[in-house]
């Protein structure tokens, strides 16, 4: 090579350094800017809190602070000095044991308790430990959920962990396992594992507190955005009042902080119950009784993967309109908690399975059209009615019994998370099912 080429070559090897440094360097932090409405009014509220789906950790914002930075390149808040943390609990959902960490900034007594869902304490650990980061595992005894505290200094935090293992006999305990000091490498490597961590996309869960109901709804920003809580509920949307799709007309509700369609998604080609929907290209949907006019009364049927479009990720936007997507299992939490008259949106009640809440299903069941007297009041606008279900067996049942609704969430195994309002309770019903049933499908707004 001559001595000429070697200049050429170091020129352009410093050069793509330079400019990826550069690159790196200039990578724009998210900024989120928080306001108000309430039908062209703005609301005063006097807290915001953001909890971080997707890595299980929170922070808040105080009025007149309504900006949050987030640092999209670094994956961190940014924070000078490590404070006490709880982290997740991994795995979770857990099968017999999971495990956490605490980090403690300075020595002192460490209590860790954990409860079940009806507040009853089924472990405790209490000890004076050093400053450092302690791992401790966790066995569970058969609960679907578990409320873990750690407390320090007069502060405390709190996880939930999700047990898969109902038929366990195991005796409920909390294992300390080992321990490291807080020196000074430790301090820099610990300076990223801050109550609150931010990757672009992740899924954030905003809510605007200090008025009677707080406002609640759930982005995955790429990009700076300003995001607008919502006070008002029961009316049109003031972002859409109407969609046209696929020659259809769709109303929509406003719920507080979400925008959800007021009627079941009818769109696709008919086939019968006994058949089975395939990505085939074409959008297949199921009519009770194979009936067309049941889909016009009470929407279409689908199986998960079709109404997901043949996608395996939260929030998709799936079969409908742009603009909008199929609800996760968090923002099916935030309507329930925001219709709900005694348990609010991060009341651990919604974490549960089976029936929960005390009048969230009555409040949003259509005041018309329920077996037996179940009708609901309709007191959001949601109106969910009666459609029941195609089985995953190709049948049909529970016309007037039933209204079920799948989530766009993944669960244990092939089994997805759904939600069902029923004639005979005023409470919402969760769990987890098989895909190939058919449900109708409701939309809620980007």
């Amino acid at each position: 090579m001559t001595e000429h080429m070697k200049q050429i070559k170091y020129l352009l090897t410093g050069m793509f350094f330079l400019c990826s440094g550069l690159a790196y360097a200039q990578r724009p932090a998210i900024t989120l800017t928080f306001s108000s409405d309430n039908e062209g009014q703005y609301v005063d509220f006097d807290s915001i809190l953001v909890t971080n789906l997707d890595r299980n950790c929170d922070t808040s914002l105080y009025y007149p602070d309504t900006v949050l930075h987030l640092a999209d390149y670094t994956g961190i808040h940014e924070q000078q000095k490590p404070s006490f943390f709880l982290s997740g609990n991994h795995p979770n959902p857990f099968f017999e044991k999971t495990s956490f960490e605490l980090l403690i900034p300075s020595g002192g007594p460490v209590q860790v308790q954990v409860f079940d869902l009806m507040g009853e304490q089924l472990s405790l650990y209490g000890a004076n430990l050093e400053a450092g980061t302690h791992l401790f595992n966790f066995y569970g005894t058969g609960r679907s959920l578990y409320i873990l505290r750690a407390l320090w200094k007069g502060e405390q935090r709190t996880i939930k962990m999700i047990g898969s293992d109902r038929n366990s006999s195991h005796s409920c305990k909390l294992e300390y396992v080992s321990s490291g000091s807080l020196g000074t490498d430790n301090l820099k490597l610990n300076t990223g594992r801050n109550p609150f961590s931010f990757f672009a996309g992740d899924q954030l869960q905003c809510s605007a507190h200090g008025t009677e109901k707080p406002s609640a709804f759930v982005v995955a920003p790429v990009e700076s955005d300003t995001l607008i809580f919502q006070f008002a509920s029961n009316i049109a949307c003031l972002s859409q009042a109407v969609i046209n799709y696929e020659d259809q007309e769709y109303h929509t509700v406003q719920i507080y902080g979400q925008c959800w369609m007021k009627e079941n998604l009818n769109i696709g080609q008919r086939i019968d119950g006994e058949e089975e929907q395939s990505d085939n290209g074409i959008i297949e949907k199921y009519c009770y009784d194979d009936d067309p006019s049941n889909c016009s009364k009470f929407g279409g049927m689908y199986m998960w993967g079709e109404m997901m479009d043949y996608q395996d990720e939260e929030r998709v936007r799936g079969i409908c309109p742009p603009g909008w997507h199929i609800p996760s299992d968090a923002e099916w939490k935030i309507l329930e908690g925001s219709s709900d008259s005694l348990h609010g949106i991060y009341d651990p009640v919604w974490d549960a399975f089976d029936f929960r809440g005390y009048d969230a299903g009555y409040n949003l069941k259509s005041d018309s059209l329920w077996m037996d007297n179940g009708n609901g009041s309709d007191k959001y606008g949601f109106n969910a009615l009666p459609a029941g279900t195609r089985s995953n067996f190709g049948d049909f049942i529970l016309l007037g019994r039933n209204a079920p609704f799948w989530s766009s969430t993944s669960w244990v195994g092939e089994d997805v998370l759904y939600r069902v309002l029923v004639y005979n309770t005023d409470q919402v019903y969760r769990y987890s099912f098989e895909k190939d049933s058919g449900f109708p499908v409701r939309c809620l707004k980007d």
